[in-house]
């Protein structure tokens, strides 16, 4: 599933959501943070040309699903919904009818919001028309706290309702099981924490897979999960 990251700092809510990010086959085709503009005032030309810059870069990638983060609760509000109206920007598409007038397309993608709660509102507000929202709760609440699991929830079922819902005799297999079809990473998961929670041990699980290698932490109360598809070990046969 492709994915695009936008945040407000890249080392505080950027990271958080990148790890997030992890819980499912997704590949992160941009990360998009706000610390390069940060400094400048919101009505200078330069901010202007950065959000341009931005949301043609954007428009460029076709993202299966944007994931917003950041602002600390009780923080940064105006931040974010800056992030809101570039995302919304990237939905606006001018094309020219038979008549040969240019008329405006909207496309309404999937956009997790994983930021302040307090901002909620006002990045709906934003987005209205624009995007299908879904809100979760903020990856990382405080500085010293990450919190995700909403997030990869959300994130994989995303996954489950664009990429796998499309997968070869998916619907036969559905109609045969007696629960929903899992993906093996979210499946690890599962197993991972179940055993973690039942012996009150830490578990670490590894899979060198076809496509992608990941590695699972599991301790009572704790998940940490990371995947990444740059190390499979395809099977081949001559």
């Amino acid at each position: 599933m492709a994915l695009v990251v936008t945040a407000v700092a890249h080392d505080v809510s950027a990271r958080s959501a990148l790890h997030a990010s992890r819980s499912t086959y997704s590949t992160v085709l941009q990360t998009v943070t706000l610390d390069d503009a940060a400094a400048q005032p919101l009505d200078t030309a330069d901010d202007a040309s950065w959000i341009e810059r931005q949301v043609q870069s954007l428009l460029s990638l076709q993202p299966d699903v944007v994931l917003i983060a950041g602002g600390l609760e009780g923080g940064a509000i105006d931040a974010v919904n800056r992030l809101a109206h570039i995302v919304g920007l990237t939905a606006l598409r001018v094309s020219v009818d038979a008549s040969g007038q240019p008329r405006q397309d909207i496309t309404a993608r999937p956009v997790i919001y994983a930021g302040n709660s307090n901002a909620r509102d006002r990045v709906i507000e934003a987005l209205s028309d624009r995007a299908e929202i879904f809100v979760v709760d903020n990856v990382r609440p405080a500085l010293d706290q990450e919190q995700l699991e909403a997030a990869r929830v959300e994130i994989t079922k995303q996954y489950d309702k664009h990429i796998l819902s499309r997968l070869p005799g998916i619907g036969p297999l559905r109609r045969l099981a007696s629960a929903p079809p899992l993906t093996v990473c979210y499946a690890e998961g599962l197993m991972a924490r179940f055993a973690a929670e039942r012996t009150g041990r830490s578990v670490l699980m590894l899979n060198a897979g076809a496509s992608a290698s990941s590695a699972l932490l599991a301790l009572p109360g704790r998940f940490s999960y990371r995947r990444d598809r740059q190390y499979g070990h395809e099977l081949r046969s001559d």
